[in-house]
Order: structure tokens, then C-alpha cells, then sequence
């Protein structure tokens, strides 16, 4: 609801009152004591009309005062309020709830509050580099709680929207210092976080042999694909409407920022950390999400019914909206161009990944294998930016007593080679078990099924070696799926034996 004060020039009264009339507005009116000649800037009004509008009621009001040459001659001024106690202000709300659906604050309104979401340039600055220092911090210290944070402070939302009002209202002012604090806001975060990551870096606040593409926190800002174009999308609608329906836009803040400071602390991390493949992937998705963003929030403004007025100012702003709308398409469309050669090639990761697990588990699943269980299967890809092979197939299998075979890692790649056509290194990690808890009867078989012991460390194999090592023991047992075979010595016996070898015979004495 808003309430709207309104001083009525001489001569205008009558068709003040005739405009309210006509929009069943319920109005008070206070007389203006004294004539022009008594005021300092010589201006004459006759009257103060007071009165309630429902929200979608004032762009209507305020269309039909700028007909009748009102908005040059006087001032209005419109409040937020939260309670009007009135039978026929609740007549005409029903009214405008029943025609117009679509709550939207007026021209005037949104034009102020998207100057008032732009922050004065200091605290703008300072929200800027705090934002992305509080960013890659968290980006380092692989903490999704702070980085939520930086997105909570971040400032990036009243740009945006202020440059899209502005092209929608032909306010090239609005729209001029709206791009300028964004490309500046991007610009200063950069170097914040690349001059923060810096001194983390070099001061060893973080281990020197870290490494960052494995931070889950940076890793899942390194495959963009085309959904990062729908969530940047979303965001840029979103904050739109939360403009033109009078929502807290505060709120929306947060998803915009969601999509803009979390990848630009990643791009300083590469910067710092001189990779390439770290700064390219993750300013991509800063520039495909900023761009976004503008155009849905212009394309919701437009869509909105929001114009310049009067008819230059009409044909200017189309016209702008037509220039600037080309750029963006133009400008998301070869990025998307590039989102799209990445989504392909994850999925040809993922589809090499199933079929190459599949492969490893038919090798192992053979009946010279079957004491082997398999636990894992890895999967290491190059850095080729879209279309990504498989070099190297990890396998970790565990083992009862430790032994290996020597064999298994040349059959995967022998059978990944023939069957799938994947050239790739490949490497078996046994990880050594030992049964305990059997009872063998003189079949041989055992009636108890056993319990198997992992050593905490694994031991890899790869040829040439054929012999493995065993770390001690841990506590943790393990099941396993098949009923081990009793070993043929254990090692009570093994030690009782060698005992027995170093034993002096009777008669005889040691010097």
C-alpha cells in the first residue's frame, strides 16, 4: 500500500480532483494559505490532496497526472505504509486485485529503488574486496559455510539491476553507473582474491604441496556446463521480480551473488596458484553468468510493461533495449557455445568411467581372482579442455594374507584395450586381509565363516614386482563376500617351527 501527497499548481485543482474521481480514489484535501508573491521561489500552489493507493493503483494515478501536465508543476510524493482502516480503500484494492494480478510498483518507484540498492562507492568497495577475500578463504579452507557467507555481503545484485532499469527507463545516467560499478566490482574482486591467495600462498598459511584443483569447493567451479546457464538465468528473473513486485531484494541478492563471487575467488586461486585451466574454466563462468544475469532482468523489466515516457523517451528506450538486448544474446550464446563443448565432454567422462568399471569388474569377477574383492575403481582424466581421455585406471582390490597378483593389472588393460578401445595406464592397490576366526574341518572346508582383518595401508602392485608388504593389522574387519580358504600354516605354527629349528640338541651347549 502506498500513500501519496500531492501540491495541486493554481488552476489544477479541478482536474486533480476529476483524475482521482475517475480512479475511485478516496482523497483529502488541505488548502495552501497565502499567494505566490508571499513565496521565496514565487510559485503558486492551491492545495496539499492526500490519499491511499493500492500498490498496482499508483502507476495509473501518476499516468493520468502526467496527462494533464501535473508531474512538471508539482511535487508527489509516494510512502510505503503498512495499514489503511478504510471500507472503500478495501473496496478498491479488491478492485485492483480482481483486474491487475500482477502487483508492480510504478515507474517512479523503481527507478528510486534501484538507485537506492546501488551503495555509495566506498561501502561499495569495501563490500567488494571483503566479499571476495572472505570468498577464496573459504574457497581454501574448502568450507561451504564461508563462502555462503562472502555471498551474504556481496553487493552485485544493485548494479545489475540498476543497469537494466536504466535501459528499460531510457535513463542513461542509471544505466551508466550500473555497468561501471560492475565491471569495476568484477575487476576489484579479482585482484583481491588474487592478491589474498597470494599471500596465502607465499606466507604458508596453507600446506606449499596443496593442491587446489582437488578442493572440492574450487573442483565443482571447473566443469561448467550448461546448467550454470539456467541457475544464472534464474537469478537474474529473480531479482527482477523481487524489483517490480516489491519483494525484499536483499534475499535475491544472495542467489545472484551465488553465481558471480564463488567463481571469482576461484580465478584469483588460479591466478595465485598459476593454473591456467583454474582461471580460464572459472572466468568463463563469471562472464556467462554476469551477462545472463542482465539480460533476464532486462527481459523481465521489458516483459513487466516497464517504458520510457512520452513518446521520445519511449522510442529511446526501445530502441536501447533492442541494441543491448543483441550484445547480451550474442555475447551468452558463444559462451554457451563453449558451456556446451564442456557438458559433452563430461559426459563422455561419465560414460568412460561406467564402461571402464564395468570392464574392471568382469576382470576381477574371473575364477583366477576369486579371493579378491574389488573396493574402488579410479578413473584419472587429462586436461584437455573439452574433450577428455582417460590416461590412467586406478584399482584397488583387497586380498586375504597379502598375496598379489602380479598379472591382474596387464588383463584390465589388455581387456579395457580390446573391448572399449581405451588406451590407458593401468594400476592394481592391494590391499592385504587376514582371516581369522576359521574352524577346518579335514574336508578342508570351513564351517565358520571366517573374518577378515584390513591393513590399514595398501600396497600397490605393478610390474615388475611381484611380492607385496604388509603393514601390521588394524581393528577394523571386514566381512568378505566368498568363503576364504583355510591358510595351509598359521602363523603360531610358523613361529612354533622356527623355535624349534634354533634349539640346541641334548648334549650339546651354546658358546
Amino acid at each position: 500500500m502506498r500513500f501519496v501527497h500531492v501540491t495541486v499548481p493554481a488552476g489544477k485543482r479541478r482536474e486533480v480532483e476529476r483524475v482521482l474521481v475517475d480512479h475511485d480514489v478516496d482523497y483529502s484535501v488541505t488548502d495552501e494559505v497565502g499567494t505566490a508573491a508571499a513565496r521565496p521561489d514565487g510559485r503558486e500552489y492551491e492545495a496539499v490532496m492526500t490519499f491511499p493507493l493500492p500498490v498496482e493503483a499508483v502507476e495509473p494515478v501518476l499516468a493520468s497526472f502526467r496527462e494533464i501536465g501535473l508531474d512538471e508543476e508539482s511535487h508527489v510524493v509516494v510512502q510505503n505504509v503498512q495499514t489503511v482502516v478504510s471500507d472503500r480503500f478495501g473496496e478498491l484494492q479488491r478492485e485492483y486485485d480482481e483486474h491487475t494480478p500482477d502487483e508492480r510498483i510504478a515507474h517512479e518507484e523503481i527507478r528510486i529503488v534501484a538507485k537506492d540498492l546501488m551503495p555509495d562507492r566506498y561501502t561499495y568497495v569495501l563490500l567488494v574486496v571483503v566479499s571476495a577475500i572472505v570468498a577464496t578463504a573459504g574457497m581454501l579452507l574448502d568450507s561451504a559455510s564461508i563462502v555462503v557467507g562472502s555471498m551474504v555481503i556481496a553487493p552485485l545484485v544493485g548494479p545489475a539491476l540498476a543497469a537494466s532499469v536504466g535501459t528499460v527507463l531510457a535513463d542513461e545516467a542509471l544505466f551508466r553507473k550500473g555497468a561501471t560499478y560492475q565491471v569495476a566490482g568484477f575487476a576489484l574482486a579479482v585482484v583481491s582474491a588474487t592478491l589474498f591467495a597470494v599471500v596465502v600462498r607465499h606466507l604458508f598459511l596453507v600446506p606449499p604441496n596443496l593442491n587446489v584443483t582437488a578442493i572440492e569447493q574450487i573442483s565443482g567451479r571447473l566443469s561448467p556446463d550448461l546448467l550454470a546457464l539456467v541457475v544464472a538465468l534464474g537469478s537474474g528473473a529473480a531479482g527482477a521480480r523481487s524489483l517490480t513486485g516489491d519483494i525484499s531484494t536483499p534475499l535475491v541478492g544472495v542467489m545472484v551473488a551465488a553465481a558471480l563471487v564463488p567463481p571469482v575467488g576461484a580465478v584469483g586461486i588460479g591466478i595465485a596458484w598459476g593454473h591456467p585451466t583454474i582461471v580460464f574454466r572459472a572466468g568463463l563462468l563469471v562472464l556467462v553468468n554476469a551477462f545472463s544475469i542482465n539480460l533476464t532482468a532486462l527481459a523481465m523489466l521489458w516483459v513487466s510493461g516497464y517504458r520510457g515516457h512520452g513518446g521520445r523517451e519511449r522510442r529511446r528506450s526501445i530502441a536501447d533495449v533492442q541494441n543491448r538486448t543483441v550484445i547480451l544474446v550474442v555475447s551468452i550464446l558463444v559462451l554457451a557455445s563453449i558451456l556446451g563443448a564442456f557438458t559433452y565432454s563430461a559426459y563422455q567422462a561419465g560414460s568412460s568411467t561406467e564402461t571402464i568399471r564395468a570392464t574392471v569388474e568382469g576382470v576381477v569377477n574371473d575364477e583366477r581372482y576369486a579371493n579378491l574383492t574389488l573396493t574402488e575403481v579410479t578413473v584419472e582424466y587429462g586436461d584437455e579442455p573439452f574433450s577428455r581421455h582417460p590416461e590412467r585406471v586406478v584399482t584397488t582390490v583387497t586380498t586375504p594374507g597379502g598375496r598379489t597378483y602380479p598379472g591382474l593389472d596387464d588383463a584390465i588393460e589388455r581387456r579395457l584395450r580390446q573391448e572399449s578401445g581405451i588406451e590407458a595406464q593401468t594400476a592394481v592397490r592391494f590391499i592385504p586381509v587376514e582371516t581369522t576366526g576359521a574352524t577346518v574341518t579335514p574336508a578342508g572346508t570351513a564351517t565358520e565363516a571366517p573374518t577378515e582383518t584390513a591393513s590399514p595401508t595398501a600396497t600397490a602392485s605393478a610390474p615388475p614386482p611381484t611380492a607385496a608388504a604388509t603393514a601390521p593389522p588394524s581393528t577394523t574387519t571386514q566381512a568378505p563376500t566368498a568363503t576364504a580358504q583355510p591358510p595351509t600354516a598359521t602363523r603360531a605354527e610358523n613361529t612354533t617351527s622356527a623355535l624349534r629349528r634354533f634349539q640346541p640338541e641334548p648334549g650339546s651347549h651354546r658358546r
